[in-house]
Parts: C-alpha cells; sequence; structure tokens
C-alpha cells in the first residue's frame, strides 16, 4: 500500500521541534528538512544525481501526477494511472536549498523530450516540477525561465510544473537501488508485458 502526502501538509511548515502527521502512521518533515518531489524520466536513473548531494537526507521513489490511489508499478507502467515515476528528495535546508535541487533537476534529464526520456516512451516518463507550495512553484518557474533563456537547450522546455496533490510511495522492492546498469528491477509481473524499446 503506497502512502501519499498532501500539499496541505506543508502550508505553514511544522512547529519547532515538531513533525507533520501524514495520515497514515507517517510523519513529515521536521524543521529543518523539507522535502521535494520531481519527475525527469525512469526514477531510479536520476536519483543517484540527487541521493549523492550533500545534504541530501533520504530519497524515496514513487508516482505522482495521476488519479489513480494506491498506484502499482504495473498501473503506472501500463499507463493506467496518469501517475509519472517520481523521487522525492528530504534535504537538510541548512546544508542544501531546493534552489540546488533544481540544477540537479535540469542537469539529470532532457527537460525537452515530451513524454520520454531517450528510449523510454510514456507519460509516466514525462518532466515535471511537483511544487509543495506556492514558493516552491515561485523559485521552479523563474529557475525553467532562466533555463529556457540561457540557450543551454536547443528546443523548448516542456517541463510541467504543479502542485503535488499526491505522492504514493512505490513497492518496498523498487526502493533498492538495482544492482550495475541503472534499471528498474521490475516485479515479474510487470516483466512480462515490458514494452520493446525501439531500435532494441
Amino acid at each position: 500500500m503506497g502512502k501519499f502526502l498532501t500539499k496541505d501538509a506543508f502550508l505553514g511548515g511544522a512547529p519547532r521541534g515538531k513533525t507533520v502527521s501524514m495520515g497514515d502512521g507517517s510523519v513529515g518533515p521536521m524543521v529543518g528538512s523539507d522535502l521535494a518531489t520531481f519527475a525527469a524520466g525512469p526514477a531510479w536513473s536520476v536519483e543517484p544525481a540527487f541521493r549523492r548531494r550533500p545534504g541530501v537526507l533520504e530519497t524515496t521513489i514513487g508516482y505522482a501526477g495521476g488519479d489513480l490511489p494506491h498506484p502499482s508499478y504495473l498501473d503506472v507502467f501500463c499507463e493506467q494511472s496518469g501517475h509519472a515515476e517520481a523521487l522525492q528528495v528530504r534535504y537538510d535546508r541548512s546544508v542544501t536549498s531546493y534552489s540546488d535541487l533544481l540544477e540537479i533537476f535540469w542537469t539529470c534529464h532532457d527537460p525537452t523530450q515530451l513524454n520520454r526520456q531517450g528510449p523510454d516512451i510514456g507519460i509516466q516518463y514525462r518532466s515535471v516540477i511537483f511544487c509543495n507550495n506556492g514558493a516552491q512553484m515561485m523559485l521552479a518557474r523563474r529557475s525553467r525561465d532562466l533555463k529556457e533563456q540561457s540557450g543551454l537547450f536547443l528546443r523548448p522546455i516542456v517541463t510541467q510544473i504543479e502542485l503535488l496533490q499526491h505522492f504514493w510511495r512505490a513497492e518496498d522492492v523498487l526502493q533498492k537501488q538495482p544492482p550495475g546498469p541503472e534499471e528498474p528491477q521490475a516485479p515479474e509481473a510487470a516483466k512480462e508485458v515490458r514494452k520493446p524499446r525501439s531500435g532494441a
């Protein structure tokens, strides 16, 4: 069963020394830490770039942006949920900032590819910044505009910026970093219906 985080949990933040209840027995960030959520293609491929950043306390693979509650990997992979593969990052605000994480986001994938990353094609691989509040949304939009004006990308940026409604944690087996190439070890049922890659 996935857990979800709502945007309301982050509006106003948490009182000093307190945690924010997520409604399912888990707790949100304590004072001094915050959450950022990104979709940038296969979540397992971009997770190491964020995990290596000093100040990142935890990374969680999951799904966001769709309508299906408690989605499974298979639901998302087969485009039955509307969700994107997403990565939620808990970070220490005294060590790194949301703007720092945005810089990683822009460099760890191609934000000009619509509903795909390289050979991985589908809405589950779309580029999205899921914001917890208005402050994050303002920073995300400003960051996108600056990247657009920089001439760094040859094509227009197609990254969506939207308020996070729910973040659903992926299955426990999918939280483990796979050995070898950074490719998710999908459940057996999902492997049987894996889409053929063009040019493979």
